[in-house]
């Protein structure tokens, strides 16, 4: 047996998440004051949106290597651990976190570092499955050869809102500045979010969305939110018959500053035999 561990890229809804699952908070800087918001209080999410929505200045950064090290140090010393990270691409900690497992690995037990080349919602089907096969009794290496295959299926897209706090974020590849519309952003494994469209409707969007939804055949679909609580309950209603299993979340602080008040991020796996027993 093993445990797993995930850095905050990860949003998972709650109903999915594995009680055993380790998550490493990090903090925010919002108009020049570091800040850690409790990722399990809507009240304080919806507090963070907010306030994203106000601040002239925000900053993320990448965990250090101590911080990481704290946190998984005295688990390795307890049991063996697969820790996945953001994409090496989106966020240095990822970089950071395989250092501390390259360097802890062997020291006690198994550390095994793996990178889910997504964030957020994306991540969250990755680190759900992982959490999932631990408790069907697969090992980390067997759990590191599903999680590839996964990941061949995996989509994930952002429709932002109209304030584009990307563009201060710099993750913008080939994004155009004039905050004419609702840009579609769509995250390649192991890449820059790329622009896909752009919509002077959200709900042209979404119908975008959908079709692509309709297209498809999908294990589970996980729908990341901010202060839109309502339209992504909307929408797991509405689309609840493209999934067995559908869900919402918030997004977490270090992907809210980027995307705004408003972002939907959607994520789902598509045309791929469900490689575990999901509901058991």
């Amino acid at each position: 047996m093993f445990r797993i561990v995930s850095d905050l890229g990860a949003d998972i809804p709650r109903e999915f998440k594995d009680d055993d699952l380790v998550v490493i908070n990090q903090s925010v800087s919002l108009g020049g004051e570091d800040r850690i918001f409790d990722l399990d209080s809507d009240l304080d999410m919806r507090k963070f949106f907010d306030e994203v929505a106000k601040v002239e200045s925000y900053a993320t950064r990448a965990m250090t290597y101590q911080e990481i090290y704290s946190v998984i140090y005295p688990l390795a010393k307890e049991s063996d651990l697969l820790c996945l990270s953001f994409s090496q691409r989106l966020s240095a900690s990822g970089s950071q976190m395989q250092k501390v497992c390259a360097d802890l690995d062997g020291k006690y037990g198994r550390v095994v570092y793996y990178d889910t080349q997504t964030a957020t919602v994306g991540q969250g089907v990755l680190v759900y499955y992982a959490t999932r096969l631990l408790k069907k009794g697969k090992s980390i290496d067997e759990t590191v050869a599903i999680l590839d295959q996964i990941k061949n299926n995996l989509r994930f897209y952002v429709l932002l809102d109209r304030e584009n706090h990307f563009f201060k974020g710099g993750r913008c590849d080939g994004l155009e500045r004039e905050k004419r519309g609702y840009p579609l952003l769509y995250l390649p494994l192991g890449d820059l979010y790329r622009k896909v469209a752009e919509f002077f409707a959200p709900q042209v969007g979404l119908a975008f969305l959908e079709k692509k939804l309709q297209q498809s055949d999908n294990a589970l679909i996980f729908l990341g939110h901010g202060n839109n609580h309502s339209l992504a309950l909307y929408l797991k209603e509405k689309w609840k018959n493209y999934a067995p299993k559908i869900s919402t979340c918030y997004i977490n602080p270090v992907m809210g500053v980027h995307t705004g008040k408003d972002p939907l991020l959607v994520a789902y796996l598509e045309n791929s035999p469900l490689l575990i027993d999901f509901d058991h």
